[in-house]
């Protein structure tokens, strides 16, 4: 990484750390980019947890990456990758998916990174969770390249934003009246068409 830093005249500063503890104070960053990361992580929730904390309000999160290895879980998704791979061979073209005969399976059954989760989805719902705003997942990142291709596992792109604090304060109220909402709304409709809505109006007002 340095070696190409500097080769394209750019001074950087490189550190290695694990992305779920960061070595920075809250606050530092206004951008996170990841490229081909998170599908290695025991725990994605903790790791976008943890990079949400080093955002600056308005900061931005962007992750791009992949459902790698798919195919050993997915038959259909395994039945494309070898049709392309004899297309490609035929063809004298190189490959771009192969069958990963590499995997350290030890490593995938007990560190359980992020294989065989409907991403990103899944991403969506965590970042949701965690309270970013301005989400927006997309599922094929470059969809004329990948039709050129014909890989089984697609780049996807998610992006969030982390609000102020003003826009945080408002979360939970703004969470508990949508989670309402349609409760009271009907409740009240009820109550207008049996004639009970005067009632309670007065019954409100006594007390």
């Amino acid at each position: 990484a340095k070696e190409n830093a500097g080769e394209q005249g750019m001074s950087c500063d490189f550190r290695v750390m694990n992305a779920n503890t960061l070595d920075f104070p809250d606050d530092t960053f206004d951008l996170i980019i990841s490229r081909v990361v998170t599908w290695t992580l025991p725990d994605l929730y903790d790791c976008y947890k943890e990079w949400r904390r080093v955002l600056a309000p308005h900061g931005r999160l962007i992750v791009f990456d992949a459902n790698h290895y798919i195919n050993h879980l997915d038959e259909e998704k395994a039945r494309i990758m070898r049709l392309n791979m004899r297309r490609m061979m035929l063809e004298g073209t190189e490959p771009t998916d192969h069958f990963d005969f590499h995997v350290r399976w030890k490593y995938w059954e007990e560190d359980v990174p992020n294989i065989g989760i409907d991403r990103p989805r899944y991403d969506r719902s965590l970042l949701l969770k965690l309270r970013f705003v301005d989400i927006v997942a997309v599922e094929n990142v470059f969809p004329g390249k990948y039709r050129e291709t014909g890989t089984s596992t697609p780049t996807f792109m998610v992006r969030a934003e982390k609000p102020s604090e003003d826009e945080e304060s408002n979360f939970i109220v703004n969470e508990y009246w949508n989670a309402i909402a349609g409760c009271v709304s009907a409740r009240a409709a009820k109550r207008i068409a049996d004639g009970s809505a005067e009632a309670t109006a007065k019954a409100i007002s006594e007390h």
